[in-house]
């Protein structure tokens, strides 16, 4: 009741929109508690037919990264309920993933949270070597080992492909939700 329900699709919208995605997050803008329950409470069918396979990872990012700017950079935000918890991510952040992911998400954020972004984070030496440039947005930045990277850091590597990226999270000795956030 808090939140305000689901957001429903706009009538003649493009595509699909995420309702269950921004419901969650507007519940964690409202400092919403998230907890674990072990034992089943619903069945959830996932279906290729179904809606959810027809949103695109665009849209997606946009409600993570609106979500993002709202909660941890405090960008768009009128007031928090508790005040503002992560200033330390207003002086700058680096953004673990020069591939894919971390690209799109540096350009779904906003002029002003790209402004933030201090260097790229990365394992490979070619990405390292090269640097990020992208001429649309007239930014280069530097692309640093993920070991030279200094929190806070927003985590564009998917997790579950062989453990590399959670053992080399974990030798980085960070806490999530106050050094790092994991966005992918």
């Amino acid at each position: 009741d808090k939140v305000g329900g689901y957001k429903e699709q706009d009538v003649g919208a493009p595509e699909p929109f995420p309702s269950d995605l921004d419901f969650f997050h507007r519940h964690l803008d409202l400092d919403g508690k998230l907890g674990k329950v072990n034992e089943h409470l619903i069945m959830y069918r996932y279906l290729k037919t179904g809606l959810s396979w027809k949103i695109s990872r665009r849209v997606l990012l946009q409600v993570k990264s609106k979500a993002f700017e709202r909660r941890i950079l405090n960008i768009n935000r009128s007031s928090r309920p508790n005040g503002f918890k992560h200033e330390k991510w207003t002086r700058g952040f680096t953004i673990w993933g020069n591939g894919r992911d971390g690209k799109d998400f540096f350009k779904s954020l906003s002029p002003e949270s790209r402004a933030l972004v201090t260097c790229f984070a990365d394992i490979d030496p070619a990405k390292i070597k090269r640097g990020y440039y992208n001429p649309n947005l007239n930014v280069r930045l530097p692309v640093v080992h993920f070991t030279e990277a200094a929190p806070p850091v927003a985590i564009c590597v998917a997790m579950d492909r062989g453990g590399q990226l959670e053992r080399n999270v974990q030798a980085m000795k960070w806490v999530e939700g106050i050094d790092y956030f994991h966005m992918v």
